[in-house]
């Protein structure tokens, strides 16, 4: 059975709760991976190959070109989050780390929700 990457969302908010530097750099990197990784299988599901080599690009540009909006989104909130957690995992220096957190979480819920939209068949009307 696949691994279920909201799983990584989960821990995020654990790894949130505790006020340590590197806990909470990581529940922002968890944050990511969980949209990240979601976003990844949802465009696989839909036939498309994801390249190994920037992978991270190809999803979120791919969600951001489309004509619609909530996939845009995706794609826009998708590259916010990952500019965040490259900060977190990547720079010496974080200032306001802990706003980050709080507005890091909420934005990946959002973008798990909106894939989550996406694989919904519509109602009949």
């Amino acid at each position: 059975m696949a691994f279920e990457w909201v799983r990584y969302l989960n821990l995020a908010r654990e790894l949130a709760k505790r006020t340590d530097e590197e806990s909470l750099r990581s529940s922002i990197s968890r944050a990511y991976y969980a949209a990240f990784n979601t976003a990844a299988d949802h465009l696989r599901s839909e036939g498309i190959v994801v390249p190994k080599a920037d992978a991270h690009t190809f999803v979120w540009n791919t969600f951001r070109s489309s004509t619609d909006m909530e996939r845009g989104m995706i794609g826009e909130n998708g590259d916010r989050l990952r500019i965040w957690r490259n900060y977190a995992d990547y720079s010496g220096v974080f200032p306001n780390l802990d706003r980050y957190v709080k507005t890091a979480l909420p934005l990946a819920e959002k973008i798990l929700r909106n894939l989550a939209d996406l694989s919904t068949p519509d109602s009949p009307g």
